[in-house]
């Protein structure tokens, strides 16, 4: 059995990430194109332009409402460019500056449980969460697991490539509704509509990363049951790509 699909996203927390975020073309000129394909219309944008978002949704693929205001459809639409880019960069504190509040609550629940979970425990977590958990104990510094808070986990993450390399189709659309903001992108996987969220903090849109991170689950997870494996040897097979059989074991303790 080969790498899970999940796996770029999953390594990342996001992730995302884990494919679950589907890789693809890494211009807006090409994005255009693909969205332009499947008859959908991208949410304006200035600067850089538009991004991408994974995760897998109901109603993926709707239209814009035609009282959304494009300024907030492109501000949406830069803040996931602006993410992607800076994770192509590895540019950790550029992408850590852009997720939310609760995306760092997320972390911080990983970081603990990175600090002490141990083998039992591990196996009770999502199993996304435990991936994640067992490749920061191999990969990211000790120092930032205990002295870092999530927003440096995060930043750390991103520069040792555990986010994925930036690239994804782009946004189709953007549709706010008061602080909460959904955004579509063609999955290249299978040709599917995916889901990305987005939430207005003090007045600044922010990516909801969560979303990702549960769109990787659901992916993981499917694979899993497909696969016919029980949970450890399943786990074993996805870490393999990345980490050696001795750091897959040192990676069930928390770090001494």
């Amino acid at each position: 059995m080969g790498r899970p699909t999940a796996w770029v996203l999953v390594a990342g927390l996001l992730t995302a990430t884990l494919a679950a975020c589907a890789s693809g073309p890494a211009t807006r000129g090409a994005d255009d194109r693909v969205a332009a394909s499947a008859g959908v219309g991208w949410a304006s944008g200035a600067g850089a332009g538009a991004g991408a978002g994974a995760g897998a949704g109901a109603g993926a693929g709707a239209a814009p409402s035609a009282t959304a205001d494009p300024a907030e459809q492109a501000a949406v639409g830069d803040v996931w460019w602006r993410y992607l880019q800076a994770v192509r960069q590895r540019d950790g504190a550029a992408a850590a500056a852009t997720v939310t509040a609760a995306t760092l609550a997320r972390y911080d629940g990983l970081r603990d449980a990175a600090l002490h979970a141990d083998r039992a425990v591990l196996e009770r977590l999502p199993l996304t969460d435990q991936l994640t958990v067992m490749v920061w104990r191999a990969r990211v510094p000790v120092a930032v697991l205990r002295g870092g808070d999530a927003r440096a986990l995060l930043a750390s993450s991103v520069e040792v490539g555990l986010n994925g390399d930036g690239t994804s189709s782009g946004l189709a659309d953007a549709v706010p509704d008061g602080d909460i903001a959904v955004g579509h992108y063609l999955r290249g996987t299978d040709g599917s509509m995916a889901t990305v969220r987005f939430r207005r903090e003090s007045g600044v849109w922010r990516l909801d990363l969560r979303s990702l991170l549960d769109a990787a689950e659901a992916a993981t997870t499917r694979q899993w049951t497909q696969s016919g494996l029980v949970r450890g040897e399943f786990v074993a097979r996805a870490l393999a790509a990345d980490l050696t059989p001795a750091q897959v074991a040192q990676a069930y303790a928390p770090p001494t």
